[in-house]
């Protein structure tokens, strides 16, 4: 029995490959995962420094626990209005500002504008 040789390529090849055979289209790809992601981890982290379970965060939306598992997983990204209910049960504000490359994402304490 021989076996074929399987040539190996290091992540760095496989991204200027994909750079270079898809262009603008491939990088807008890779932007999107990171921003799944991202965000993801700042919902994740945003319930456990409340102390929640992701049972206790779902019963709070009345949503199902496998729900809150998809979002901090990337593999569901929650809508618009999820989102905003997802920051009220966490008595957070979620800013998003793509501008800022370092922490387009994240999460900041509820401040009340009656303050």
């Amino acid at each position: 029995m021989s076996f074929k040789k399987i040539e190996t390529k290091t992540f760095d090849d496989l991204h200027k490959q994909g750079i270079e055979k898809f262009g603008d289209d491939y990088i807008a790809a890779i932007e999107e995962i990171d921003y799944k992601k991202l965000l993801a981890q700042t919902l994740k982290e945003a319930r456990e420094n409340q102390g929640l379970t992701q049972y206790e965060l779902a019963k709070l939306l009345n949503r199902k626990p496998q729900k809150i598992s998809e979002y901090e997983r990337s593999i569901r990204i929650p809508s618009v209005i999820n989102l905003i209910n997802i920051a009220k049960a966490l008595h957070c504000t979620l800013i998003i500002d793509p501008e800022n490359k370092e922490t387009p994402i994240k999460i900041a304490p509820y401040e009340s504008p009656n303050n």
